[in-house]
């Protein structure tokens, strides 16, 4: 196939600015725009913020709303826990107006995330080729935050699989995380091409620190997975060795995950036990366009945690020229390089996190030299243009090899 112009829809329930929640979102948002700006025909099919749905420009993209079905009262409640009513009348939405737009004009390619199983009903019967795009699925969630699923989740977990069986082609950004699922969903074999998320680097401008208070940031949930009790935990070393040293935590816990809540009371609780109220600036949840001026206002983001895919945080921290403190986790190894653009540690590992945020906090130029690496890293590799073009010669393989298995 020639490099000619794609009619893609890509499907998430997440879409900034009204349903923006987390890393899905995020990467939806930019591959998109990236797609449409290389001269792709983009459309998002996405969670209405509102009691109706309707469509609205976002630049280039067309995005989508539409309604998700939820059961009220009492009983719905019970119902929603027991069975996966809103996930199935979602994903059935999702493809009833997948096949309204291809009645409109011939849809090239659909691409849907693995989470919540948004494509179920699509890989049954699509008008396109369908590539799920893995991000972590609901049982590596659980493990992580050490979560019980209710019966609703385990068949929701069973979706998630079946969805990625099915599907035309499956893609993933991270090496170690088509790793496990090629193992964990038995996909016996089968390719899942890794495609980085991308990062635009001129949304977020890039200062070397020049002073100040030593300051470490993290962004993100409050939830065991992301690792925060540990980061808590390394904070009277880090405090005791670099005593002007401070720590801002913006973000909060998910109402989705069961006992998040209590995780991030635990941890204020914990704080407040070590004495170090006066170190730690709960700054609640951000506003994306509050994010550039929270990473500059820190000399390295701390990312702790126990597993995470392919983390937008540190995309942003690198493009924003500040090193990375981080796990040897996941897909972080592959965006931060330890000793280059940051600094790699063990999970779990409060002694080592600490050594490595007391040598970030105790060396500007060191700081500033990692960070300069990080964003020439996210330059050159992970730039929309980059990624759209790698994304769209993806797609196009998957467009031919199902014309080929029709004929």
């Amino acid at each position: 196939m020639t490099d000619t112009r794609l009619r893609i829809c890509l499907l998430s329930r997440e879409y900034p600015p009204q349903t923006g929640w987390g890393g899905i979102g995020t990467y939806v948002y930019f591959v998109s725009h990236a797609l449409a700006d290389a001269g792709h025909e983009v459309h998002v099919i996405s969670r209405s913020d509102r009691k109706e749905e309707y469509q609205h420009a976002d630049g280039p993209v067309t995005v989508h709303r539409i309604r998700e079905q939820k059961a009220g009262g009492p009983i719905g409640d019970w119902l929603c826990r027991w069975l996966p009513l809103s996930d199935k009348a979602y994903s059935r939405r999702a493809a009833e107006k997948a096949f309204e737009l291809h009645a409109q004009a011939p849809l090239d390619v659909i691409e849907a995330p693995e989470y919540r199983a948004e494509a179920w009903h699509l890989v049954r019967k699509s008008p396109a080729p369908v590539v799920v795009k893995t991000h972590t699925p609901t049982f590596m969630l659980e493990q992580l935050n050490a979560t019980r699923s209710s019966a609703a989740e385990r068949a929701v977990k069973e979706m998630e699989a079946d969805a990625a069986r099915r599907a035309h082609a499956l893609s993933s950004p991270s090496q170690s995380l088509a790793d496990i699922l090629r193992s964990e969903w038995k996909l016996n074999g089968r390719a899942i091409r890794v495609l980085p998320y991308p990062i635009d680097t001129g949304r977020l401008p890039a200062q070397p620190w020049a002073g100040g208070t030593p300051t470490a940031l993290f962004i993100g949930r409050f939830e065991q997975r992301k690792g925060v009790h540990v980061l808590v935990e390394a904070l009277p070393e880090v405090v005791k060795r670099v005593p002007n040293a401070k720590l801002r935590l913006a973000g909060g816990h998910a109402e989705s995950i069961r006992g998040a809540d209590r995780y991030t009371q635990a941890l204020r609780d914990r704080i407040r036990a070590l004495g170090l109220d006066a170190h730690v600036e709960f700054l609640g949840w951000q506003k994306r366009d509050a994010l550039p001026a929270l990473y500059q206002s820190a000399w390295a983001v701390v990312v702790p945690s126990l597993y995470d895919n392919y983390p937008n945080v540190c995309l942003e921290a690198m493009a924003s020229a500040r090193p990375v403190v981080g796990t040897r986790v996941g897909g972080i190894p592959e965006m931060v390089q330890d000793g280059a653009s940051g600094w790699l540690v063990k999970p779990e590992d409060a002694s080592a996190l600490a050594t490595a945020l007391i040598e970030a906090l105790g060396n500007e130029a060191e700081a500033n030299r990692r960070g300069e690496a990080g964003r020439r890293f996210v330059s050159e590799r992970l730039s929309p243009a980059r990624i759209a073009q790698e994304t769209a010669a993806f797609y196009r393989e998957v467009i031919e090899r199902a014309r080929g298995e029709k004929r």
